[in-house]
């Protein structure tokens, strides 16, 4: 795994981390967050477009010369290196599957994200709003379910015909590999989840 990668990948935990934990209280680590969410591109592209034709987009390997697909996203059409058959036809099934359900999976990851947000930078100022564990949760809940979600079901879903189309940012996941960046999701998934129960069930029984 390609070690700029890695730390290219790390500003994505570092802008969930100032979110949730806000270490520098939540004007000033919202503020850094959004600015890394909005910046992050300039340097993971052109990382993605230095080894895209060398690196499988599925696993992060090292590709075999000669093998490659085309994958359409915002940004146009772009050739991605791959290991062979197997990875090709792994990446094909999870763009469809996102293509085919991106306005419920960007509406399942965003809104909560703008509400959380909002909700923070309210209660910051103005001193009022839902309490913070709450708001954590409704952060967390759903963006959780979305992604654990799509990490397991990707494989049940029909390969495009022709170009495969990936409507969310590419370079994010071609940092580390589609199929590694799934893993850490799901690591990161169940996490938030087990958190989210926990304050439900010390809510509900007061402790």
């Amino acid at each position: 795994m390609h070690v700029g990668g890695v730390l290219l990948f790390l500003f994505i935990p570092l802008v969930l981390y100032l979110f949730v934990q806000h270490p520098f209280g939540i004007v000033v680590s919202y503020s850094v967050a959004i600015v890394v969410m909005f910046t992050h591109r300039f340097v993971a592209i052109p990382f993605m477009n230095r080894f895209r034709e060398c690196r499988c987009v599925w696993c992060g390997r090292r590709a075999a010369p000669g093998r490659a697909i085309e994958i359409e996203s915002r940004r146009g059409a772009a050739r991605f290196a791959v290991c062979d058959e197997r990875c090709r036809d792994r990446l094909r099934c999870f763009a469809g599957f996102v293509d085919g359900h991106r306005r419920a999976i960007a509406l399942a990851i965003f809104v909560p994200l703008a509400t959380y947000v909002v909700l923070g930078f309210v209660r910051a100022l103005a001193s009022v709003g839902v309490s913070e564990p709450l708001e954590r949760s409704l952060l967390q809940a759903p963006i959780a379910l979305t992604v654990v979600s799509v990490a397991f079901l990707h494989r049940l879903g029909p390969e495009p015909e022709g170009r495969p189309r990936m409507p969310f940012p590419i370079h994010n996941l071609f940092l580390l590999g589609v199929r590694t960046t799934l893993v850490v999701f799901v690591g990161v998934g169940v996490f938030w989840l087990a958190q989210v129960v926990a304050r439900a069930l010390g809510a509900f029984t007061g402790v």
